[in-house]
Formats: structure tokens, C-alpha cells, sequence
């Protein structure tokens, strides 16, 4: 049944425009980013060797993993889509100077440092983008899935990226290569200039603040958090037994298996398979509402792997192993970013996912560095084993906590009642839920007035169980009353008396107004709700 509901959420994320254009940018954003690097390898060795390869690594990754938690910044001052709109536009001008360069055959160094630049500027785009995804799904269900297309996108991207720069590499030039992805950036700028920012997250971003105090902002909110805390421990240990595994491909495919140089495109393949199939099961988990669950799972298939490869050093094997180490990533991936989405506070998100980013970027770096002095250690078969233990164990200790956190995010009580007031039912998803929490249950005996005509207006309900009556009609279940005193500022218009023992849900006067007026769609439904109730008056 929860698989059904996954698929129906995917749909209704294929149905939001707004989802449907932002997947799109990313599309364009990632493909284009993994063709040029592709490139971007073959002229550095062309150039310099396998220094200059090793070199241009560097430069790509050292950069953005200090810049992250800066560059971040900007997505919670500035609009998101601003951010998002910039960033493909400097990433266009610099592929495009980048091409001039090469065709011109200029320094080398100053298609290096365009490369640095353009990893640097990337650091905004990606936390930008995932803070703005709750503001656009409508659902829990409905993000889950927009997370699981992220992912899906990222796993195509790095094995259908590298195809395409193989094969404009194959017909015409380097050169082509990078005005190919200037192109790209131009599409997913494009894509997302028809985005519209989520208008109760502007709303949140008006204080300045000093620059090292809007970077700590992020990583001081996940180390305050227990839950967060935890769980980014924990993705950052997936991140560092991830930074092995390109090392551990080489070798598995050559000295492990013994099928030499050729099976290390078979194990990427397979990897890449793997992150596609994960995307299907990740959306079926979703359904559950198990995130945490799900993220120690994950976990087990990235690290189990690897053990088992230690343990049985044979070719198809290895290559099942690695689908499943694609399956897990992906798993990982939806469930850590939703976690995240759905429990940071929103004027901090694009920080809290620049931090995170940047955490991650360090650790995969750290487990590069590790691989070979372990494999020198206990040599390949021993190094598989070391480190594919150390995830499995980490969840298995974990269990506990992974199911407890997966209790505490479950949606607030009220959610679904409010989701069928028809005003509410258009904000979006991380809204809904944050007015749930703050809204309180209020019950009222049969007979008794819930508020007379001429008092002030200071809450807006909605029947969860029984019925009231109001000017002569009955209100029940998933009905809601109180907006015309809170949204026109005058006394109430009518007397409310409980027909039977009801159960309301009470929101406070400014956490509705709030939420109502900042959102376009729905102070139009609410204008239209007051107009046809006032107007028999």
C-alpha cells in the first residue's frame, strides 16, 4: 500500500510545475557539469601529465569544501531562485571564457583557475536548491519524492555526463566540450527564472547579520540539535568510507578480481545502475514515513559490500556489489536531505546544507588520502574488509536512535486535518506542518458556545470531530471558521455553538495571518471564502 502512495507522490511531484521546472534545471546543471570535467581531465593531462590531472583534482575540490559555508550564506539572505539564477549565469561566462582560452590555446593556469572558480560558485547552487525544495512540494510524500529525483539525477548525471564528453571529445574538441556545458548553464538558468520563490521564505530572510555570524549560523544549528547532530556524524562517516571507494574500484577491478583495467568501467556502470534502481526503492521507502530506518539501511548497503567482496574476490560478484553500493547511496542521499529539510528552521536551511556540504566534500577528500595507506597496510582484501565493516557496525549501534529521531519527525499532530482546509492545502508542505505544531486542541461540550457574535477575534479553528453550528448551518470534520475577524480585523460576525462534543484545532491570530497572507494562492482562496460567506449577509 505505502508503495502505491510513493508512486502517487512521484506523480504529483511530475504534476507540480514548479517541481517539474527545478529537476529540469538540475538536469541541465549536472550533466554539463560532469561532460566538462571529463574534459577538463583529458586537456590537463595533455597538458601536464598526471601531476596536472592530480593537480586540477585539487583545484576542483579544496576550493569549494572551504567556500561552502560561505557561499551558502547567499541562499538565505538573497531569494533562492536570485541565488540559483546567478550562479548558472557566472558558470555560463566562465565555460564560455574557459573555451575561448583552450581554442585560443592560452595558459593553462587560467583554465585552472576557471575551473576553481566555477566549483567555488557551484557551492551556492547546491544549497540554494535544496532550500528551496520544501517550499515548493506540497507534501511530505510529495518532497520525498522531489528528493528522490535529485538523487536519481545526480547517479544519471555522472554516468551519462561523462558518455556525452566522451563523445563530443570523440567528433571535435575540449573547446566544444566546455561551450557545451556554457549551454547547459544557459538551460538551467532558464528553467529557473520561471520559478516562483516561495513567498513566506522571503519573508523570513530581513536581518543582517556579520558575515562570520551568518556562516556559523548553519553548522551551530545542526551541532545544537541532537538529531542533526547525529545524523550528520553519520553521513559524514558514509562520505568518508565513500572517498575510498574510487581507489577501491581500481583495485578491485585489477588486483582483487584480476580482470584488469577495462572492469573498472564495468564496476562505475554498475554503481551507476545501482543509484537508478535505488531511486525506485528510495521512493517506495518514502510511503513509510521511516527516514531514519531508512538512512541505517542505507548504510548497511554501503559498507556490507565491500566486506563481502573481501570476503569472496570474484568479478560478477564484485559487480553486484557495487549496484548495491549504487542502491544504498542513493537511499542515503533522500533520506539524509529530507531529514534535513523537514527539521531545519528555514531561515537557515541554504546554511545548514552549505555546512553539511562542505563536511561532506572534506571527508570524501580524507578517505581518498586513507584508501592507499591501508591497502599498503593490509593489503587489498584487508583494506575491503576494514572498511566495509565500519558502516554496518555504526548502524547497528545507531538502530535506536535512528528509530527514535524517525518518531520525533513524524508530521505534527493536526497535519492532515489542516491539509484538507481547501487555503490551507495550497501552502506549502514545511508550512502546513509548522502550523500544525503550533496549533493546540481545544475541546467543547455539546451546547456550549465556542465564541459569541462581537468578540474579538483571536484564534481560527478547525473541526476535527463533531459538528457547530454557525448562522443557522452545520460545520463538520475538516470544515474550518474564525477567518473573517482574524483576516479583516473586526469583531466576530456570528455566534459558534458546539451541536455536539467537538474537537477543534485552534490556531493563533498572528500564526494564521501569517501563514495565510504570505502566500499568494492562499490569501486568494481565503478573500474568496470571506466574499462568499459575507455575501447572503
Amino acid at each position: 500500500m505505502w508503495g502505491g502512495e510513493a508512486l502517487h507522490a512521484v506523480a504529483r511531484a511530475t504534476a507540480n510545475p514548479q517541481l517539474r521546472r527545478l529537476q529540469l534545471a538540475n538536469v541541465g546543471s549536472v550533466l554539463g557539469s560532469w561532460a566538462y570535467f571529463v574534459a577538463m581531465l583529458v586537456y590537463a593531462y595533455d597538458v601536464g601529465g598526471s601531476t596536472a590531472v592530480a593537480l586540477v583534482t585539487i583545484v576542483k575540490m579544496i576550493p569549494s569544501a572551504l567556500a561552502g559555508p560561505f557561499t551558502s550564506v547567499l541562499g538565505d539572505r538573497f531569494g533562492r531562485r536570485t541565488v540559483m539564477f546567478g550562479c548558472d549565469v557566472i558558470r555560463l561566462g566562465l565555460m564560455l571564457a574557459a573555451a575561448l582560452v583552450i581554442a585560443a590555446d592560452g595558459p593553462a593556469w587560467i583554465v585552472y583557475a576557471i575551473v576553481g572558480l566555477t566549483s567555488i560558485v557551484s557551492t551556492a547552487f547546491r544549497p540554494a536548491y535544496q532550500a528551496i525544495l520544501p517550499g515548493l512540494a506540497r507534501t511530505p510524500n510529495e518532497l520525498a519524492a522531489a528528493n528522490v529525483a535529485t538523487s536519481v539525477i545526480a547517479s544519471a548525471g555522472a554516468f551519462v555526463g561523462p558518455v556525452i564528453g566522451a563523445a563530443v571529445l570523440a567528433v571535435s574538441s575540449v573547446a566544444a566540450v566546455f561551450a557545451l556545458n556554457a549551454v547547459s548553464f544557459a538551460w538551467s538558468a532558464w528553467m529557473v527564472l520561471g520559478l516562483r520563490e516561495p513567498e513566506h521564505v522571503g519573508a523570513t530572510r530581513r536581518a543582517r547579520n556579520p558575515l562570520g555570524h551568518e556562516v556559523a549560523a548553519g553548522l551551530g544549528t545542526i551541532l545544537r540539535h541532537r538529531d542533526l547532530r547525529f545524523l550528520t556524524t553519520l553521513y559524514t562517516a558514509q562520505t568518508l568510507v565513500a572517498g575510498t571507494l574510487s581507489v577501491f574500484t581500481v583495485v578491485t577491478a585489477i588486483e582483487v578480481t584480476g580482470k584488469g583495467d577495462a572492469w573498472v568501467g564495468v564496476l562505475n556502470g554498475a554503481l551507476g545502475v545501482g543509484g537508478l534502481i535505488g531511486g525506485a526503492v528510495a521512493l517506495a521507502l518514502a510511503g513509510r514515513g521511516r527516514l531514519g530506518t531508512d538512512f541505517g539501511g542505507g548504510l548497511v548497503l554501503w559498507g556490507a559490500p565491500l566486506f563481502l567482496v573481501g570476503i569472496v574476490p570474484r568479478a560478477w560478484p564484485a559487480a553486484v556489489c557495487w549496484a548495491a553500493i549504487g542502491l544504498g547511496n542513493t537511499i542515503i542521499d533522500v533520506s539524509a536531505n529530507t531529514l534535513l529539510q523537514r527539521t531545519v528552521p528555514d531561515e537557515v536551511l541554504s546554511r545548514a546544507f552549505g555546512a553539511v556540504q562542505s563536511l561532506l566534500l572534506g571527508a570524501i577528500g580524507v578517505g581518498a588520502i586513507l584508501a592507499p595507506l591501508l591497502i599498503d597496510a593490509l593489503g587489498a582484501r584487508g583494506a575491503l574488509l576494514a572498511v566495509g565493516v565500519v558502516l554496518p557496525a555504526l548502524a547497528l549501534v545507531s538502530w535506536p536512535r535512528l528509530r527514535a529521531i524517525d518518531r520525533r519527525v513524524a508530521a505534527p499532530a493536526g497535519t492532515e486535518v489542516l491539509r484538507r482546509v481547501p487555503m490551507f492545502s495550497l501552502l506549502p508542505e514545511a508550512l502546513l506542518e509548522r502550523l500544525a505544531a503550533e496549533s493546540e486542541q481545544v475541546r467543547v461540550p455539546a451546547g456550549e458556545v465556542v465564541f459569541h457574535e462581537g468578540d474579538p477575534g483571536d484564534r481560527f479553528y478547525v473541526v476535527e470531530e463533531g459538528e457547530v453550528e454557525i448562522a443557522g448551518k452545520t460545520f463538520g470534520p475538516g470544515e474550518a471558521f474564525g477567518e473573517i475577524a482574524l483576516l479583516r480585523d473586526v469583531p466576530r460576525t456570528a455566534t459558534v455553538k458546539a451541536r455536539e462534543d467537538v474537537v477543534l484545532r485552534a490556531i493563533k491570530r498572528e500564526d494564521f495571518v501569517d501563514a495565510v497572507t504570505g502566500q499568494s494562492d492562499a490569501a486568494e482562496a481565503a478573500d474568496a471564502l470571506i466574499e462568499s460567506r459575507l455575501a447572503p449577509a
